[in-house]
């Protein structure tokens, strides 16, 4: 009877997911542990494109980027999942920890914006208001 309760919750759980939210914005903002992945390459490399993907996980996308922020460690088999379908860390994706924390009395003004650079070409970004705007250029 106990397993019968855990597959039930499953389900529920299945069904209750937050899909991939499409939005015009350029600029994403990004919080915690943020996975960055080129939209294109999930459309080419990703079985079922950005549905298929956005059946696993939740997050925003536009014509360039996927972003997909999450608070612990699960984000390590996501990224495994994304190699295992082809897609190549910096050249197709990137991780990167996107909170920003202040001591108190020591945040910026909110007008204020600090770059960001990653590793991978073409993403730029910066700080904002205690976590990372990202967005495509190449």
């Amino acid at each position: 009877m106990e397993d019968h309760h855990k597959e039930t919750q499953l389900r529920k759980e299945d069904k209750m997911r937050t899909l991939l939210l499409y939005t015009t914005q350029r600029k994403l903002r990004c919080v915690f542990y943020s996975l960055v992945i080129k939209t294109q390459a999930l459309k080419q490399k990703y079985p079922g494109g950005i549905r298929g993907f956005g059946k696993k996980e939740g997050g925003r996308y536009n014509k360039q980027i996927t972003v997909c922020c999450y608070m612990g460690g699960d984000v390590d088999e996501v990224c495994l999942d994304l190699e295992e379908k082809g897609l190549i860390p910096g050249e197709d994706f990137i991780l990167f920890e996107a909170t920003v924390i202040y001591p108190p009395g020591e945040r910026p003004r909110s007008d204020y914006s600090e770059p960001v650079e990653f590793s991978a070409p073409w993403l730029r970004g910066y700080e904002k208001d205690g976590g990372t705007v990202v967005f495509y250029s190449e």
